[in-house]
């Protein structure tokens, strides 16, 4: 029983840990499409 909620709570820490570095990945991409638009203009 304690088991299976730890297993749980580690889901979840993974999928928001996936989330952030989405998140940060994205911005990422935005804001260097966005120097090199820059640049290119």
């Amino acid at each position: 029983m304690k088991q299976s909620r730890n297993g749980k709570s580690l889901k979840t820490a993974l999928l928001k840990l996936i989330l952030m570095l989405l998140l940060m990945s994205i911005e990422w991409v935005m804001t260097l499409s966005f120097g090199t638009m820059m640049v290119l203009c």
